[in-house]
């Protein structure tokens, strides 16, 4: 069903407007392509991999944190429900703060990101004192954010 669902919208893009979009998206891709080179001929590819590598690490570490704090947070809230009401079978998570929880996430990983792509773009540049206060501060983020969910937990 996946791939099935997969191709049928692969299938659209490329057949939208006759093909069009495709011939525009390939024309640019290679043009594009070849710019990139040009201006990454001086660049060491282990400061393109620091910032990626950073991101990865910090968003598993806090996902950890993350879904250990979840899980404490509602055996308490189902501890303190039973307490209120002495009936199992009540509701005792509310939705909002569910939701806090993915925009937590979701909020520390595009800062994390955007972090990332700074210290790629300063590095592309060549501007060695911008690109380790960028990935300075993307660590700090991440360790940041594990500490406050551990502290929370």
């Amino acid at each position: 069903m996946v791939f099935k669902v997969a191709f049928g919208f692969l299938y659209k893009m490329i057949t939208y407007k006759k093909g069009s979009l495709a011939v525009l998206s390939i024309a640019l891709s290679s043009g594009t392509t070849f710019y990139i080179e040009k201006i990454m001929a001086g660049v060491d590819i282990k400061h393109l991999i620091v910032p990626i590598l950073i991101f990865a690490v910090g968003f598993l570490f806090y996902f950890i944190c993350l879904i250990a704090d979840l899980h404490t947070g509602l055996q308490v809230a189902k501890y303190q429900s039973y307490l209120k009401y002495r009936d199992k079978n009540k509701p005792y998570v509310l939705s909002y703060k569910l939701y806090r929880t993915l925009w937590k996430l979701l909020g520390i990983m595009l800062l994390s990101l955007l972090l990332a792509v700074t210290s790629l773009m300063v590095e592309i540049i060549d501007l060695q004192f911008f690109y380790k206060v960028a990935i300075t501060f993307q660590g700090a983020v991440w360790l940041l954010a594990c500490g406050f969910e551990i502290h929370s937990i």
